[in-house]
């Protein structure tokens, strides 16, 4: 029960900043705020095969 209130105080908040994932395509590097955000601290995504 402790779970589920601190789970529904998470999906609140998220509902109410009214952000939302950015869509992507599969198979595709993510969406290009993922790199912009690595940029800014000046860090890369790992290019792992």
């Amino acid at each position: 029960e402790a779970a589920w209130t601190w789970v529904d105080g998470l999906i609140e908040a998220w509902e109410q900043s009214g952000d939302r994932p950015e869509n992507y395509s599969a198979g595709s590097d993510g969406p290009l705020a993922a790199a912009m955000m690595m940029d800014r601290d000046g860090r890369a995504w790992w290019e792992g095969s």
